[in-house]
């Protein structure tokens, strides 16, 4: 009995634990099955397309490029690495990157006007297009398509043709807001003031966040003589956008012009001022801010302002008025008399634009109209303008070379050399074998006193068209003229560098102010080989034979054919190089020095200190003897000379190598 009861205790114990093993593996396996869905779950939610948005968006662009190899395959990914390089304005590196991303998702509209917005910052306005031509034709029902192919038509003022695409994209689908602002701009520019209003009221209805469209309803209500309406507009866009500096300056320009009280013109200057903040080049600010002045009767806190918008865009005639109105307040006539003159000439400049501007309203195919406004564009800085108005002219893409080169030269000749170099450079890399890119780059290199590039330009223009080179010399004649009347800081440091040799009374400390404002000017002009010739000699000269390599490695760089040049480089290579390659180098520059008896004594010394160095000493002593004959003041060549003399045991050649070294040496320490 007992021991039936014993078994039964154990039995059941041993169900009891069975039981709890089943509970616990029960529990075990919900956990895991849990876990399991939990790791899908987030595993499902890193990867999707929403979150890779996200993250991508707030990726650094630093990191982005780290791991760009990574994810070579993502388009999510590469649209967003073209997107933040467009923004930073390397469109040339966003190009291939949103390219590779619309192979991998071609149907993607963001991803096609990144890629289009890309290729309009290259320069590339025909691969843009067709991009997008392309994009409408495999997708002739896609509102998207026909969006992008406006806003493209925008961006080239052919708002015809933009405004066409446009309505064929709200027929699609007219919920699409953009395309609303884009047809608003697109009817303004055509006169259509009408239906631009009743677009930018539609773009605000679907898009009421956009600080943008609300400025652009605001503009369009003002010119259909509804102020209230458009002062609440900007009112609404700048709450939106109180960062948008171009916001903040068009409501003040606004206020000026329809100010009814005095609040209205202090509410200007505010406006102005916050814009300065935010963005202290802006010109229409600097004159909002300065006419501001001027309506509330501070005067003298109006004069710089109204300058300052006048240096900065020097062809409205507003700013030299005002100016004109100031210094009548003040009584200053002699400003009166200079600020009308200005004004008169700015004015003149304004007829002239809206004259051609309205012919070519009545002749848009004119292209001797579009030549005169190119050139007019160019001398106002405008690149973009003088671009258009150029492929108008010449019936060709804006991306075409013959465009490309016809503005970088207006750009050259109107003293933007700076801007006319990348369009000059494009042509170069579209036509290599095109002369007049060549000399158009020449051109530009030689606007930016850059002479060693553009020589470099211009020998490849005489190589393919030896009759351009008569223009190019009267071109660089007519460069060196203008120099003369302007001096650069580095011709003036070269010039006073160059008086100080020439005092009667030099002494050794003079040389020595010399040479450093020889190097001071030419790290300022790096190009200029007449001033890198005169601080070699300085350096020679003051013994900074380390210096001087360098420097004459630069000189042969800019002068290659320069026979002088190569000689002193062999020399100096010779005398401060120890090593095989060298005395190779110093060799090679021997041979390519010529035989110009007037470079007897260099060529002469370089030959010695090779044989020198490599042990011939016979040699070394025969030509250094002909080197200190021919040039009896080279302090360091009766140094070596003395050093071989004695290592030749001649002690009678060495003493009056020695003698002749403490002579030069006193002479130039007594001065």
């Amino acid at each position: 009995m007992i021991t039936q009861r014993v078994a039964d205790e154990h039995r059941r114990s041993r169900l009891a634990n069975i039981s709890g093993y089943y509970k616990v593996l029960r529990r075990l396996f919900v956990c895991f099955l849990i876990g399991i869905i939990a790791f899908v779950g987030v595993w499902a939610l890193l990867t999707s397309p929403w979150f890779l948005r996200w993250r991508y968006r707030h990726m650094p662009l630093s990191q982005m490029i780290q791991q760009f190899p990574k994810h070579r395959v993502d388009p999510i990914f590469l649209y967003y690495l073209g997107l933040k390089l467009n923004q930073r304005g390397d469109y040339v590196h966003a190009d291939p990157i949103l390219r590779h991303a619309v192979g991998l998702d071609p149907d993607n509209p963001n991803y096609r006007d990144e890629w289009a917005r890309a290729l309009l910052g290259s320069g590339l306005v025909t691969a843009a297009f067709g991009e997008l031509r392309q994009y409408v034709g495999t997708h002739p029902h896609s509102a998207q398509a026909h969006y992008l192919m406006g806003k493209f038509y925008v961006s080239q003022r052919a708002m015809d043709k933009a405004s066409e695409e446009l309505q064929k994209a709200l027929q699609l689908d007219p919920t699409l807001g953009e395309a609303w602002a884009y047809l608003a701009v697109a009817r303004e520019a055509l006169g259509d003031n009408t239906q631009a209003l009743q677009a930018a009221q539609k773009a605000v209805a679907l898009n009421p966040g956009s600080a943008a469209n609300r400025a652009t309803l605001a503009l369009l209500l003002s010119d259909a003589n509804q102020q209230t309406a458009a002062r609440k507009q900007f009112m609404q866009a700048i709450r939106l956008a109180p960062q948008q500096e171009t916001i903040r300056q068009a409501f003040a320009t606004w206020l000026l012009q329809h100010a009814r009280s005095s609040q209205d013109i202090n509410e200007a200057l505010v406006q102005a001022q916050q814009a300065l903040k935010l963005s202290p080049r802006d010109a229409a600010a600097w004159l909002a801010e300065g006419r501001a002045y001027f309506l509330l009767g501070d005067y003298r806190q109006a004069v710089a302002p109204l300058m300052r918008a006048y240096q900065l865009y020097p062809y409205d005639p507003t700013a030299p008025l005002t100016l004109r109105e100031v210094y009548q307040k003040l009584d200053q006539p002699k400003e009166v008399a200079r600020w009308q003159r200005l004004y008169l000439l700015c004015q003149k400049g304004a007829d002239r634009y809206q004259r051609l501007y309205d012919a070519l309203r009545v002749h848009p195919q004119s292209s001797p109209l579009h030549r005169e406004m190119a050139e007019l564009l160019a001398q106002r800085g405008d690149v973009e303008g003088c671009l258009r108005n150029w492929a108008e002219a010449l019936h060709l893409p804006a991306d075409a070379p013959q465009v490309l080169i016809a503005t970088a030269n207006s750009l050259t000749d109107a003293h933007f050399a700076q801007e006319a170099l990348p369009l000059a450079q494009r042509a170069v890399q579209i036509a290599t074998a095109n002369p007049s890119a060549h000399e158009a780059l020449g051109n530009a290199w030689l606007g930016l006193n850059r002479l060693r590039s553009a020589q470099i330009e211009y020998d490849a223009t005489v190589k393919w068209h030896p009759q351009r080179i008569n223009p190019i010399r009267k071109r660089i004649q007519a460069y060196w003229a203008y120099r003369i009347k302007h001096p650069l800081p580095s011709d003036i440091l070269f010039g006073k560098a160059r008086a100080l040799l020439a005092k009667p009374d030099l002494t050794y400390s003079d040389v020595q102010k010399a040479e450093a404002l020889a190097q001071q000017a030419f790290v300022l002009d790096p190009e200029n080989s007449a001033c890198a010739e005169f601080l070699l000699e300085l350096q020679i000269r003051n013994g900074q034979l380390s210096q001087a390599l360098q420097t004459a490695q630069q000189l042969v760089f800019l002068l290659p054919y320069d026979h002088r040049a190569h000689a002193l480089l062999a020399s100096l290579l010779a005398r401060q190089g120890s090593s095989l390659s060298d005395l190779h180098e110093a060799q090679k520059q021997l041979a390519l020095s010529g035989t110009d008896p007037s470079l007897s004594a260099i060529r002469a010394y370089a030959r010695g200190m090779i044989a020198l160095k490599q042990g011939d000493l016979k040699t070394a002593f025969r030509q250094l003897s002909l080197s200190a004959q021919l040039a009896p003041n080279a302090a360091d060549t009766f140094r070596q000379l003395a050093i071989v003399a004695r290592a030749l045991g001649n002690l009678q050649a060495a003493k009056m190598a020695e003698k002749r070294v403490q002579e030069l040496t006193f002479a130039v320490s007594s001065k």
